[in-house]
């Protein structure tokens, strides 16, 4: 699969599973590929109305995980992000 089509499922993943809680489309913040487990990463900003980021109108970010071969979905997690 591409990085498009990865993106693009990954976007549709998180619109099914948040589907209630999101206030506006995912934004693309970073995608990049697992070879060992051929997987695509692709992280997402999420911005949902009963976050407690809400109030401060800033993302949550969630790598969406999707099996390269076929599309599905592999996981959700939240991205932490390193300061060093």
């Amino acid at each position: 699969m591409d990085i498009k089509k990865a993106v693009e499922f990954a976007k549709q993943h998180a619109l099914t599973v948040f589907e209630s809680e999101i206030e506006h489309a995912p934004t693309l913040e970073e995608v990049w590929h697992d070879h060992r487990k051929k997987q695509w990463c692709v992280t997402l900003g999420i911005r949902r109305g009963a976050s407690p980021l809400a109030g401060l109108n800033l993302p949550e970010f969630k790598t969406v995980r999707i099996d390269d071969k076929d599309g599905t979905l592999v996981s959700i997690k939240n991205r932490e992000f390193s300061t060093a």
